[in-house]
């Protein structure tokens, strides 16, 4: 039902937000990083991915914090190994729980 829904969900817009993001990012499109960073950051507070969540925030606020390039690079690539640790989990987690429900 719902619950379900909503970790597909989070599949479908973490995927899409992480292409997003890298192209954003090879292309230093500072506010399309931003807003991508501001999409995904919610969700992943929801899902206590704190540490997700407070990078995602960083990127949000990269124009803002002036941060250079290299810097962005690197938040990007903790971001992409993160959520996809989350996702992974949750892959996990939904595959035990619909098992239980049968």
């Amino acid at each position: 039902g719902f619950f379900k829904e909503m970790i597909l969900l989070y599949f479908k817009t973490s995927e899409n937000g992480l292409k997003t993001l890298e192209k954003a990012v090879a292309e230093n499109d500072m506010e399309t990083i931003s807003e991508t960073a501001h999409k995904m950051a919610a969700p992943s507070k929801h899902l206590k991915a704190d540490e997700l969540y407070r990078k995602l925030k960083l990127l949000e606020n990269a124009p803002e914090n002036q941060l250079d390039a290299n810097r962005i690079t690197e938040l990007f690539s903790d971001v992409k190994k993160e959520a996809s640790e989350a996702i992974d989990y949750l892959k996990w987690f939904l595959n035990r729980w619909e098992a239980e429900q049968n």
